[in-house]
Parts: structure tokens; sequence; C-alpha cells
């Protein structure tokens, strides 16, 4: 319960000022119910000990290639900033062919 009403105070921080009150309660609710999926603390060191591990059976099948959306200089600059933030907090990995690196 204590974890719940913990989850729940972080999320109404999150929650955007524009929702109706019965929105926030909705969204609160909904949250609350898959909050041990969120990682309220990005920084911290413990990523080994949450992630979930899967793979996904693709079969024969060979990677699809394809180019990359466009996007402007200043979209591609945050991108990269958070695609490198999260490899080095080993949030995603990139050892894959199906990886889009």
């Amino acid at each position: 319960q204590s974890r719940k009403r913990n989850t729940r105070e972080k999320l109404r921080k999150l929650l955007d000022a524009e929702l109706t009150s019965d929105e926030k309660e909705y969204l609160l609710r909904l949250l609350e119910d898959f909050g041990d999926i969120f990682d309220f603390n990005r920084a911290s060191k413990n990523h080994g000990n949450t992630t979930v591990k899967h793979k996904i059976n693709t079969g024969d099948s060979l990677p699809i290639k394809h180019r990359h959306y466009r996007v402007s200089a200043n979209e591609r600059a945050v991108i990269e900033t958070e695609v490198q933030k999260m490899l080095k907090e080993d949030v995603i990995k990139s050892e894959s062919p199906w990886s889009s690196l």
C-alpha cells in the first residue's frame, strides 16, 4: 500500500495541468495499476535488478532496412542525447541486427 501511495504521489506531479480532475483521477488509477513498470529515478544504478529480459522470435526473417524518418537538426540532437543516455544507463542495448542504430 505504501508503494502505491508513493507511486501515486510521483505520478500526480507528472500529470498535465490541462487535464480535468476526472481525467487526472482516471489516469492516476490506470498508472497506479501499472506503477511497477515506471522508473522514476532513471539515473539509479539498479537497472540490472529491475529489467525484464525477453526475446522476440523472428524466425528466419531478415531485418527490414529502410531510411530513417527526416527530423530537424535540433530534433536529431535531442534524439541522439536521449539514446546515448539510455545506452549509458543500460536501459536499452544495441546488439542485434534488428537494432536501428
